[in-house]
């Protein structure tokens, strides 16, 4: 069952955290699971010596182009602004299976 931690604890891990204003850092205890008959197979893992922090464009399934960071300590993808009430970050390998593709460099 999911419960509040500090933010020292949610950021060991912000694949199994969620943030939300007003409440705190919700851990989840593991990944989201996706819904049966996700297949994507899309690329969402960064180039070789991306930057930590680095900016990058990844477009769902649904065509919509969104604005990711690079975690090098979690090597996951969080969102460019933190506290949208949704997970801290999401591995390449969770993002790739639910039909995610990285784009490349944010400009």
């Amino acid at each position: 069952m999911p419960g509040l931690v500090n933010r020292t604890e949610a950021v060991k891990k912000p694949t199994h955290h969620q943030f939300i204003p007003g409440i705190g850092h919700l851990d989840h205890g593991a990944e989201p699971s996706l819904p049966a008959g996700r297949g994507g197979k899309k690329n969402c893992d960064p180039p070789p010596g991306t930057r930590d922090g680095s900016l990058h464009k990844m477009k769902a399934s649904s065509g919509i182009v969104v604005v990711m960071k690079w975690i090098t300590a979690a090597r996951s993808w969080g969102p460019k602004r933190p506290g949208v009430g949704n997970r801290m970050a999401w591995t390449p390998k969770h993002l790739s299976v639910a039909g995610w593709e990285l784009i490349g460099p944010a400009a």
